[in-house]
């Protein structure tokens, strides 16, 4: 690039004289200080690391970041719809207009298809800060629909208040605040007296300092009963483990109300233990809301989550003998249940586990006795959705959708019809609804309601189903582009599926891959897939900077159940790696070239900013630029902050030696290299964090900077590159959920000016495509 031979002038980062001792094995941490995001030194440093990066990225020649922005704006002003739901008699629906910073939650007070005029404002963060950092988390009915308990989160952090709104007046309960719920569920009691929550004890903060900047490790959460129209300080604790601190629960109330099911869990592994309440039996004497548990599975050896019951016979989805998971019933009433491991219930199966599919989602529609349910499963990383019989399993018919992207369903078992909402990486959203008698052929179509289809000019129509809403983004042309899904050969012959995004030869014809730009984007970890989603940050990607976005999805996540989740984690965590070097070889090496490695970046956020840091430490030649957002960095110490103790479950226990052993090889912190040494200069490199991230605290990425430029950035091979290492930290900002969308535009903004100024991609003006 035209930066060769330029000094970067890194703030200065002084060198602690900390050392830790694992294994026997002395390990230096020179920038522990950094980790004091209240200290005078680290704010002076975070402030000296801004200016530089935004001196690089102001200087950037061809206005790219305003004209960047502009377009952001442009292809963002368009109406968001969420997936309608119904509560009590009134449907809801989330909806983003424009430019606004947060979506906005409607009660559609003349029925699913009212007109906008009957649309009432129920929540409205926008309304709470100035910034529009304040978002919307978890949220709940009361039975009735009369009233919904909901949980807001400041400036991007995951603490939360939960606040208490009257559906009918719109006003919020003065005396129904509840405060330092994280990591919570909400679940109402049927008769509208209260609901149950999860919260832990308030943090200590230091003078000045705000919620969710402070880094001290998250221990003893409480499930709690909150009796509606009380204080919080009233609420009865409904079951706490003092004895198992990291331990978190989870809630549900069946569809009857009669059933109280708790989840209870040590950390981010796909187990978990189960205990319910019958609510029809007397309650136990003390506060309102204390209930009597009943184990089940008392053991972390399989996943189950509550689907439905009729009566004592309880639907659930487990993974046990399952790793694609299946549906089983499972009878409350039989003698002599009394908890035990996973494998001694007494089980039956409903839908057993595909051959190949994995079932990431089940949901019961149509009656309260029988009815459907409405299943989601993932083939080759796209969702395919499909109705069963809830009585039998058998599945009744598959519903298609518009191309190979991701489907999320809104269904309530009282309910006949439900709705979903299709997403790609070239398609906005369409949401449905599908009527579910009518789809069975068990009634005839409604009067006035066409059959519609789900592709490209009314194909595949099937009786029952509609659109109810599609979106469009001004400005963009889905025929202009293609998106084409290659499995390629990793380090040790394992395939790995990964999308390629790119706009249709015709269109501009096509350009070599020496003058493609080209961003290869990864995960890999937490049983997370990444699915065909659709963004506008990525379709200015394609259309303004004729760039190539590559997904890969490497082991580690969920694609293809269990199995592909634990070859990705603990001792083979390095697999993770390997698949995305294996990508990045694949993009740049002919016959399948489409860039070369100095026109490719890579990106991952949180667990895919782990995978940037090791990828650029271990292969820095594959890569022209990387960006690493909010990243796990520093592997010797992810459990000593907030809640990254839960993490052990992907990443190991440092004190195990064995887990020690793999930890130390690939943590970014404690393996930057010296290019003079290895001969490859690092990529362009930009870490993004923010001050309010109590997920993975911005220390990782503070540190990893230090080092970067410390270690690598003044090095003679670094400096002859041109190459910087940069890092960007926001402010009012977390780990990324509830952003604000001028935040997130800003910060993609200088992403792309960064990507832009790093690999020799100029800006283009879009063209109608």
């Amino acid at each position: 690039m035209g930066d060769a031979g330029r000094r970067f002038e890194y703030p200065p980062a002084i060198k602690g004289d900390v050392v830790d001792v694992h294994h026997g094995e002395k390990v230096a941490d020179p920038y522990r200080w950094l980790e004091d995001p209240d200290a005078t030194e680290t704010k002076a440093w975070v402030t000296a690391q801004n200016k530089v990066t935004r001196r690089y990225l102001d200087e950037a020649v061809g206005d790219v970041r305003s004209r960047a922005l502009d377009r952001l704006k442009e292809t963002f002003t368009y109406d968001k719809w969420g997936t309608p739901f119904r509560r009590g008699e009134h449907f809801y629906v989330w909806m983003q207009r424009g430019l606004q910073n947060q979506y906005i939650l409607y009660q559609l007070r003349g029925g699913l298809d009212a007109d906008e005029a009957d649309m009432r404002v129920l929540i409205d963060p926008n309304r709470l800060a100035e910034d529009g950092t304040s978002s919307v988390g978890q949220m709940a009915f009361s039975q009735d629909g009369r009233f919904v308990a909901y949980g807001i989160n400041e400036a991007g952090s995951d603490w939360a208040t939960i606040y208490v709104t009257d559906t009918e007046t719109g006003e919020r309960l003065e005396q129904d605040v509840l405060k330092w719920a994280k990591f919570y569920s909400l679940a109402w009691r049927h008769d509208g007296s209260g609901f149950y929550y999860c919260r832990f004890d308030a943090p200590v903060l230091a003078e000045g300092a705000t919620a969710g900047t402070e880094t001290s490790v998250v221990r003893g959460q409480r499930l709690m009963f909150h009796a509606l129209r009380t204080p919080q300080g009233e609420d009865c604790v409904v079951h706490a483990e003092p004895d198992h601190p990291k331990r978190l629960f989870g809630v549900v109330i069946s569809d009857d109300g009669r059933y109280l099911f708790r989840s209870t869990a040590e950390d981010c592994a796909p187990v978990n233990m189960v205990h319910y309440a019958d609510l029809a039996l007397p309650p136990p004497e003390g506060a309102l809301g204390a209930v009597t548990w009943i184990p089940l599975v008392t053991t972390l050896d399989a996943s189950f989550s509550y689907i439905a019951n009729n009566g004592p016979r309880v639907l659930l989805e487990t993974n046990l003998d399952a790793p694609r998971c299946r549906v089983v019933s499972l009878d409350l009433s039989t003698p002599g249940l009394t908890g035990g491991p996973a494998a001694s219930l007494p089980l039956k199966e409903l839908i057993p586990q595909h051959p190949v599919d994995v079932l990431s989602s089940v949901d019961a529609v149509n009656g309260v006795e029988g009815g459907q349910l409405v299943l989601v499963y993932r083939r080759d990383v796209h969702d395919v959705l499909s109705v069963h019989s809830m009585a039998s399993g058998e599945r009744l018919v598959e519903i298609p959708t518009p191309a190979a992207g991701c489907v999320s369903v809104s269904a309530r078992r009282r309910d006949d019809f439900f709705l979903f909402k299709f997403v790609s990486f070239l398609y906005p959203g369409s949401i449905f609804h599908v009527d579910v008698p009518f789809l069975l052929g068990d009634k005839a179509p409604p009067s006035g309601v066409p059959t519609s289809g789900v592709g490209a000019g009314g194909a595949n129509a099937l009786p029952g189903l509609r659109l109810w809403r599609e979106m469009t983004v001004p400005g963009f042309d889905a025929a202009a582009y293609q998106t084409e899904q290659v499995f390629y050969p990793s380090k040790d012959g394992a395939k790995i599926p990964a999308f390629i995004v790119r706009r249709r030869p015709g269109v501009d014809g096509v350009s070599p891959p020496e003058e493609t730009p080209c961003v290869l984007y990864g995960y890999g970890g937490f049983m997370i897939s990444i699915m065909p989603y659709f963004s506008t940050s990525w379709l200015m990607w394609l259309q303004c900077f004729r760039g190539v976005l590559v997904i890969a999805n490497i082991r580690g996540g969920s694609e293809y159940g269990t199995e592909w989740h634990e070859a990705g984690i603990l001792t083979r965590k390095q697999n993770v790696f390997d698949d995305f070097a294996a990508a990045a070889e694949y993009l740049t090496s002919p016959p399948t070239a489409i860039t070369v490695p100095s026109k490719l970046a890579i990106m991952g956020g949180s667990n895919g900013g782990l995978l940037v840091g090791a990828s650029i430490n271990q292969r820095p030649g594959l890569f022209g630029a990387a960006v690493a957002q909010v990243g796990v960095h520093d592997m010797l110490r992810f459990a000593s902050f907030t809640i990254g103790s839960a993490w052990a479950s992907d990443y190991g226990d440092v004190t195990v030696a064995e887990h020690y052993a793999a930890l130390r090889a690939y943590s970014p912190v404690h393996n930057v290299r010296d290019p003079d040494v290895t001969g490859v200069p690092y990529p362009a490199t930009l870490l993004t964090t923010g001050d309010h991230d109590d997920r993975v605290c911005p220390a990782h990425s503070l540190k990893f900077a230090a080092a970067l430029q410390a270690q690598a950035g003044a090095s003679d091979a670094q400096l002859a590159s041109g190459r910087p290492l940069l890092i960007r930290i926001d402010t009012n900002a977390g780990h990324g959920a509830g952003k604000s969308t001028e935040k997130a535009l800003e910060e993609t903004a200088d992403t792309y000016t960064f990507l832009s100024r790093s690999l020799g991609a100029p800006f283009h003006a879009p063209s109608s495509a």
